[in-house]
């Protein structure tokens, strides 16, 4: 939950918001070309949702990954949550991730944050298919 673009957003929600209230995140992740289509996750609420939501996920792909029939390696090794990272070499020093590092340089998902639910169904209204002509959205 300490995730950088996490706790960035709901910064960013505190000033959006109004004292008395709980600050809101709106946020998409896209994962592109991966089980041959696109995938759009939405993220939306205050931090306990949001925890809620992102031990949620983190359950099911474990769940998932122990099922006997998807016992298939590129598979497992391809399902994520948006929040999965690892080191690709891409930092700015070109070295590796240390491994205390807990938010590592590579991810399979680009994220955006999205100032209002309004700005956020825009966005969803505008998804159109990627290079697969397949996409889905999925709700965190």
């Amino acid at each position: 939950m300490n995730t950088p673009i996490i706790v960035n957003a709901f910064a960013n929600a505190k000033k959006r918001s109004a004292e008395d209230q709980d600050p809101v995140i709106y946020m998409t992740f896209k994962r592109s070309g991966i089980f041959y289509k696109d995938t759009y996750c939405i993220l939306i609420g205050t931090w306990s949702e949001v925890a809620l939501a992102i031990e949620n996920a983190y359950t099911t792909l474990v769940l998932t990954q122990q099922e006997e029939h998807f016992d298939r390696g590129d598979h497992n090794n391809l399902a994520d949550t948006p929040l999965d990272t690892w080191c690709c070499g891409d930092c700015i020093e070109q070295t590796n991730c240390d491994n205390n590092t807990i938010v590592k340089c590579g991810s399979n998902w680009d994220a955006t944050e999205h100032a209002s639910n309004a700005d956020l169904d825009d966005y969803i209204n505008s998804i159109k298919p990627g290079y697969y002509p397949e996409y889905s959205i999925e709700y965190m």
